[in-house]
């Protein structure tokens, strides 16, 4: 492209040469030769030796225009093909260029827009025009400013608006012109509501911590540990409820897991100061731009207590709360696992009370009455 610019800018420099030496040539002749029929055949001849150049710039020139114009169009069925609106406003000359994208977004016409240069105020939700107001400072100072509001289209339709943008500031500081990049994401801010409201409905205790600090926290995770408000709860470290050897083994294992869930078992301790038996699973997301852990559990301290009773009725007997022949068979078992070699293992089975003689006569039935 830079080497077919030089050589257009050659082949003019060169026409321009042709034509001043034309000039000369003609001035020259008509002193020393006074015959204008000379003069004029002899230019005639010069132009005629530079018509192919003449052609050649001229057919590259035109091709560069039609390859201009050809850019431009595809350009321009980028942006409309985009739910996508450019906004420029140069504020010395009060000159405004918008995109015809903003009809898609705003579903009026961008003729409407030039017509009043304040319409896209004047549609902007009434709950979210105090907006404004921080954005044009911070424009005025020259920061690129990211807003999402919403607007009103002329059907009633409530719609999101992403607004970027990006002004200028002369050498004396005073801000001249600003461009904006409009996007609409409605379709974006109802998936996060839907999820908002999942979260919060939610049973489980649903978190997000980064850089050990407690960035969200829903109702169910205030509940847990005590907490009315998640005002409460944000800011502080995780620390504060959970072991740290267990915060530990979730760095550990989300490091040889990569991007997959880690579970793990563990005791939070609540604002009251008691302790739960907590189930947490925790895996790693982007929050707000930076990288985050998100961790849903809940409280398995039921589970944990019915798991306790079960395991203690299975090995221990019912009335007595003594251990039965099932603890002693395990025990039994661990002790002749970890028998060394040519070691001798002795059972006595004693009666101490002779209760067995009970048993063995009057039957169990009886002998748990008696118990």
């Amino acid at each position: 492209m830079a080497a077919s610019k030089i050589n257009i800018q050659l082949q003019l420099k060169i026409m321009y040469s042709l034509f001043f030496f034309i000039m000369l040539l003609e001035i020259s002749i008509s002193i020393f030769f006074p015959s204008v029929l000379l003069v004029k055949l002899a230019a005639i001849i010069t132009l005629i030796g530079a018509l192919p150049l003449l052609y050649i710039t001229f057919k590259e020139l035109r091709g560069k225009g039609e390859e201009s114009l050809q850019n431009k169009q595809k350009l321009k069925n980028i942006f409309d093909t985009l739910d996508v609106a450019i906004w420029s406003h140069d504020l010395k000359s009060d000159t405004l260029l918008i995109t015809p994208g903003i009809e898609k977004l705003y579903g009026y016409s961008y003729i409407d827009f030039y017509n009043d240069m304040d319409l896209w105020k004047k549609v902007i939700h009434p709950e979210d025009v105090y907006l404004l107001t921080d954005r044009s400072k911070r424009l005025a100072r020259g920061e690129t400013v990211t807003s999402e509001y919403r607007i009103i289209r002329p059907d009633g339709e409530v719609r999101w608006i992403q607004d970027r943008g990006f002004p200028t500031l002369d050498e004396k500081g005073d801000f001249v012109d600003f461009n904006s990049v409009l996007f609409d994401i409605t379709d974006r801010k109802e998936s996060e509501d839907r999820y908002r409201s999942l979260v919060e409905m939610s049973p489980d205790i649903i978190a997000v911590v980064s850089q050990n600090t407690i960035e969200y926290i829903n109702e169910a995770g205030c509940r847990l540990v005590g907490a009315k408000h998640p005002e409460e709860l944000i800011g502080k470290s995780p620390l504060e409820f959970v072991p740290e050897e267990i915060v530990n083994a979730f760095k550990i294992k989300g490091a040889k897991l990569r991007n997959q869930q880690v579970r793990l078992e563990c005791q939070v301790k609540q604002l009251t100061g008691n302790t739960i038996d907590v189930e947490l699973a925790s895996a790693p997301i982007y929050f707000e731009g930076r990288f985050a852990v998100q961790v849903v559990g809940r409280d398995i301290t039921d589970r944990k207590r019915t798991e306790e009773t079960i395991k203690n009725m299975a090995f221990h007997d019912t009335l007595t709360g003594l251990p039965n022949r099932n603890r002693f068979r395990l025990h039994l078992n661990e002790v002749l696992n970890h028998l060394e070699s040519n070691k001798i293992l002795a059972v006595l089975f004693i009666d101490l009370d002779r209760f067995k003689i009970i048993n063995d006569t009057k039957g169990h039935t009886v002998g748990d009455l008696v118990l």
